[in-house]
């Protein structure tokens, strides 16, 4: 009898280690549509308890978008603009920190420094004339020509001669009053001078004394003016470098005649 026994429990032991796994936790392997097999005496449709996999799905996805909608996303500020944050607050920190030492050394500074002195504005005008009492006369060098070419001044008036760039200004060595000094002058140069000793005074440019670029000054009202007229005209024949005086001297011959002083 135990002999028989041993292969009997043997085939058991290994049927139930063939088993599958529903047969283990004596659950029976059932379709889910029919109670027709051993075990099987319900069907799920039976179970008052059971719903459809689609209706449980359907009703957990409402509360589970409810609990996402509850919770506020975190809000993490990029890394460039959180550094950019920290490196402004440090530097406000370190402005602040030396603010009030800065304003009062730029205070003290302010209180201290001396107003600059104003400068001296000093205007050179080479051909403005001292004031001797006399009147003031300007002749202008307009291209090869002396403007006016005739001046007629009273002892102690100025002469002033303006626009001098490439003349100049020399009197002519025969053609000037006893008395009178000469005048040499640099090229370029403005001029002025004040006229004392009656007479007829001849001047020239020297770069354009070849164009007849001269003048004539009469000063107050010489004696014989016409005599001197004609010895300064005798004179070109000797010194030939005067000779383009001789057209001045008419000139000057018919503007005195014209004033009723020949």
């Amino acid at each position: 009898m135990t002999m028989l026994l041993r292969p009997l429990a043997v085939a058991l032991l290994v049927s139930g280690l063939a088993a599958p796994a529903s047969a283990q936790s004596n659950e029976p392997d059932c379709p889910e549509d029919f109670d027709t097999l051993p075990g099987c005496d319900m069907s799920p449709m039976d179970d008052p308890n059971w719903k459809p996999s689609t209706e449980n799905r359907t009703a957990a996805e409402p509360a589970a978008a409810e609990e996402a909608a509850a919770e506020p996303e975190p809000t993490v500020a990029p890394a460039d603009t959180a550094e950019a944050d920290d490196a402004a607050t440090e530097e406000t920190a370190a402005h602040g920190h030396g603010s009030g030492d800065h304003g009062a050394a730029a205070a003290e500074e302010a209180a201290v420094a001396p107003e600059p002195a104003a400068e001296e504005q000093t205007e050179v005008v080479a051909s403005a004339p001292a004031a001797t009492g006399g009147k003031e006369h300007i002749i202008m060098a307009r291209a090869v020509k002396f403007d006016p070419v005739f001046v007629f001044v009273e002892p102690g008036d100025t002469i002033a001669w303006e626009n001098m760039a490439s003349h100049n200004i020399r009197t002519i060595d025969q053609m000037v009053p006893e008395g009178q000094e000469m005048i040499k002058t640099e090229l370029g140069v403005n001029y002025f001078t004040t006229f004392d000793t009656v007479g007829i005074v001849v001047y020239k440019c020297e770069p354009h004394w070849g164009a007849r670029m001269g003048g004539i000054i009469v000063v107050g009202n010489p004696e014989n003016p016409e005599e001197i007229i004609d010895a300064y005209m005798a004179s070109t024949e000797v010194h030939k470098e005067n000779l383009p005086a001789r057209g001045l001297l008419k000139k000057l011959k018919e503007e005195m005649q014209k004033k009723g002083m020949i």
